[in-house]
């Protein structure tokens, strides 16, 4: 994630303020992901963050590799995938918020666009989630 936070204060969860931002907002480190399965349906998989004003505009960061079809050779990818609400080409920045899942849904990828809707909901209880820190 790019433009996030050092951390938060407990009870209410809220980012860390800072004076300036701009100089203090960082990217976090990338987590490989194993994505084996990922053109053939859902691919599970999660990442914690810190809150995300709006102000900050925090975005994700997702790498990978791209090929046209299974004949051509993969080339490295970068997208930059805003937390933006878009309808009709007008919208803004969405915050995000403390125990919320952000389920993101890739519609459509060339070599230098993702397509993407993200779906927000309270984070429950419900189901099975194996996550294993790389700490």
């Amino acid at each position: 994630m790019g433009h996030g936070r050092k951390g938060v204060t407990f009870f209410p969860v809220v980012p860390v303020e800072d004076a300036d931002p701009d100089k203090t907002l960082i990217t976090y480190p990338d987590r490989d992901f194993d994505g084996a399965n990922a053109n053939k349906g859902t691919q599970t998989g999660a990442f914690y963050s810190y809150p995300s004003p709006i102000a900050d505009k925090g975005y994700l960061i997702i790498k990978g590799k791209y090929a046209l079809n299974q004949t051509d050779i993969p080339q490295e990818v970068s997208y930059m995938v805003e937390f933006e609400q878009s309808v009709a080409g007008t919208g803004g920045y969405i915050e995000v918020k403390p125990n919320h899942r952000y389920t993101v849904r890739i519609t459509d990828a060339d070599p230098f666009k993702l397509d993407v809707n993200i779906t927000v909901s309270d984070w429950t209880d419900g189901g099975d989630f194996e996550y294993q820190p790389e700490n």
